[in-house]
């Protein structure tokens, strides 16, 4: 992961470590091609489709806020295309079965 310098000169809104929210995004999307329960991913009761909880996978990499979710939710689209997974409309929910 790539982690660097937070805090005022970085325009990091929390101080300290920032972790870099496109390698988030590909754990996360790790972590669903795995078939993995984790915390921060729902899965349908079929397995066939996946809800990311944003706010539970910020949490976990230094705090939420909304700019933060709306960098999340595109690093997530952008990683879901790249693997042929179709985005129920601004869901966060991803088809991978």
């Amino acid at each position: 992961m790539n982690l660097g310098e937070g805090g005022p000169e970085s325009g990091d809104p929390t101080p300290g470590l920032q972790l870099d929210l496109t390698d988030l995004a590909g754990e996360l999307c790790d972590l669903i091609a795995k078939g993995a329960c984790d915390p921060r991913i729902a899965w349908s009761p079929d397995r066939t489709e996946v809800r990311v909880i944003i706010d539970a996978a910020l949490a976990h990499a230094g705090g939420v806020d909304h700019q933060r979710r709306a960098e999340l939710s595109d690093a997530l689209e952008r990683e879901a295309v790249e693997r042929g997974w179709a985005e129920r409309f601004g869901t966060r929910t991803f088809v991978v079965g």
